[in-house]
Parts: C-alpha cells; structure tokens; sequence
C-alpha cells in the first residue's frame, strides 16, 4: 500500500488529508489495517501542496482518524 499522507481534520462526512501523493480520483482509502474507508471525492490546494477530500463509506469515528496516516493499493 502507498501513504496518501496524514488527516489533518474532518469536515461533514469526510476526512481532510494533507496529502505527500496526489491519488487518481475516487480511490479506495484504506486506514493503517488496510480496511477500506472512503474513496478520494475531491483534491485541492496548491500543487507543492495539495489536500484529499476522503469521502468515508465506513461506519466510524472520523475524529479518531485525526493524525493518522491513510493509504491507496
């Protein structure tokens, strides 16, 4: 699995992630124990430094993920 980057925050039903990749639209997103739990909605930001709306599909605490890295296959 490749690091998208680290959860900076939540808004609504979705993860904010300071992201070290830009992945493909609608990517699967899955948490350190490679359970899926979003996809890739929307991408933002500066080119040197770019944002991933995750979109979670997942029952879960989203203010759990704060901190946490997420990843893509």
């Amino acid at each position: 699995m490749r690091e998208i980057g680290k959860v900076v925050g939540t808004v609504g039903n979705s993860l904010i992630v300071k992201a070290k990749i830009v992945p493909p639209m609608e990517s699967k997103v899955y948490d350190k124990y490679r359970k899926e739990i979003g996809y890739v909605k929307k991408i933002f930001g500066s080119v040197d430094s770019p944002y991933v709306e995750v979109r979670v599909t997942a029952k879960i605490d989203l203010l759990k993920y704060v901190n946490k890295k997420v990843f893509m296959r």
